[in-house]
């Protein structure tokens, strides 16, 4: 199953592991006129991909039932309106149920079930560009991948030292024992060694589409904004000006948290994974 829409269709998807800085990314995809979701959490999640794919089962469901949800969160965003059959329906149930006994927020799944249905049954206009920002974007990047031949995906990348110290540590606690192999440890040690996964996973998957993945490296897009954002707005085929840049990069910030490292340490850590860090052009000392 691959998108069978128009392929002006193609999303721009942005990703990262949570606390990157995918927010003001997605705030200046929405200034530059690319929808991003009718249902979004403060941090401009997209909550309609939340729901059909933060989700532990996602990594151990069928290609063919993984394609069919992205059909089923392309048709809830942009369309067309549709009636779902028998296995469209047994699928996108399953996953309502699952969510709604193991959420500590039942009545907030059951809402967005319910817009998500509202949604498949209503028409809608179909957006000149349209995408999303989720964190968990990553997790089924070889699935969009095929589902969308036109796909500009932006992954965004803090320092694994810093991240390894974030108090956002729901990556790990969802996916890291699938990607590391292992029970999850709580502590800045098990968290850089996702952090590398991730992040080792993303290369392999750029060198095989160049195209269709762009890495957005967060403490060059502070040092440089207009630099970075042109970069990624030339990525995405997205006209600007010198006036657009300038007014975009107001909107970037050096967080306080850059170098937290430095302070917190890094004895702890596995020299493979700092090497790691290294190696992907980031400061370990």
């Amino acid at each position: 199953m691959i998108n069978t829409l128009n392929n002006y269709t193609a999303p721009i998807a942005i990703g990262a592991i949570g606390g990157s800085g995918t927010r003001v990314i997605a705030s200046i995809f929405a200034e530059m006129n690319v929808s991003i979701g009718s249902s979004l959490n403060h941090s401009l999640d997209n909550l309609f991909f939340t729901f059909f794919f933060k989700y532990r089962k996602i990594r151990t469901m069928s290609k063919k039932d993984v394609l069919m949800l992205i059909e089923l969160f392309t048709s809830a965003n942009i369309g067309p309106r549709r009636t779902l059959n028998d296995e469209e329906l047994d699928l996108f149930t399953s996953v309502y149920k699952d969510k709604y006994h193991s959420s500590p927020n039942p009545e907030k799944m059951e809402l967005i079930y319910e817009q998500i249905k509202v949604s498949l049954n209503s028409d809608k206009l179909m957006p000149q560009r349209w995408g999303w920002k989720e964190p968990n974007s990553h997790i089924i990047l070889s699935q969009l991948l095929e589902f969308f031949p036109g796909l500009r995906y932006i992954h965004v990348i803090r320092n694994g030292l810093d991240m390894a110290y974030s108090s956002n540590q729901n990556q790990p606690k969802l996916w890291g024992s699938d990607f590391l192999h292992k029970p999850y440890e709580a502590g800045p040690a098990f968290s850089l060694s996702y952090w590398c996964e991730v992040h080792r996973n993303i290369v392999e998957l750029r060198k095989q589409f160049p195209d269709h993945i762009h890495i957005v490296f967060f403490e060059k897009l502070c040092a440089d904004p207009m630099k970075e954002l042109g970069k990624m707005l030339d990525f995405c085929n997205i006209r600007y000006d010198s006036n657009t840049l300038i007014h975009l990069a107001q909107k970037i910030s050096l967080p306080q948290s850059i170098g937290r490292f430095r302070q917190l340490g890094t004895d702890h850590f596995d020299p493979h994974d700092i090497q790691f860090v290294a190696e992907m052009g980031f400061p370990v000392s």
